[in-house]
């Protein structure tokens, strides 16, 4: 998308996950990792020896800082969905764990509406996870529809405080629930 910061960044990295959510007030506990674009700030946890999943933690968690910087709003935050869809893709997809579980809701017709998406994501790990694969592949199919401009379009459109029906309305030419429904067509899932 091009977003740039030319702040320093600062990335905390605590031995392990239980390190990192005992620093922090309050975090579920399947997180990892937590972005604070405010202050630039990330902090991880490493995971037990698999270097690939902690270097995805640390491109995650950073592009929560670019979006967080970028599509900054007094009036309110960004979807769950948008956040963490950016921030799965650009980790450069799912592994194939995930992608097996996004799998089996679309058989099993037990995805999550984009538009419960939208808020903070479920306490349980399995959910969670599922909500964050389900996010990666709207993102994905979104920019491989319409392309990257688009998506900075969105948020840009976001970024004016605009509520998410209103600049997916303006954008794409539909809201939430029209994006939910073709999305679901395009990877062979039930209607809603």
């Amino acid at each position: 998308a091009g977003l740039v910061n030319e702040d320093v960044m600062n990335v905390y990295v605590y031995p392990n996950y239980q390190d990192m959510q005992d620093a922090v007030l309050y975090e579920a506990s399947w997180t990892g990792g937590q972005a604070y674009s405010d202050f630039n700030i990330v902090i991880m946890g490493l995971s037990d020896g698999n270097t690939t999943w902690d270097q995805n933690t640390v491109i995650h968690e950073l592009t929560h800082l670019l979006v967080g910087h970028f599509a900054f709003s007094c009036i309110g935050t960004l979807p769950g969905w948008i956040e963490e869809g950016l921030a799965m893709f650009s980790e450069g997809g799912l592994d194939t764990g995930m992608q097996s579980m996004l799998d089996q809701a679309i058989r099993a017709d037990t995805l999550i509406t984009l538009r419960s998406l939208n808020g903070g994501f479920s306490e349980l790990p399995d959910k969670a996870n599922l909500s964050y694969a389900q996010s990666y592949s709207v993102i994905n199919f979104m920019i491989d529809t319409y392309g990257q401009p688009k998506m900075t379009e969105l948020l840009i459109a976001l970024r004016d405080a605009k509520p998410i029906d209103e600049a997916l309305l303006e954008v794409y030419g539909f809201n939430t629930d029209g994006l939910d429904s073709i999305w679901r067509e395009s990877v062979g899932a039930a209607p809603i």
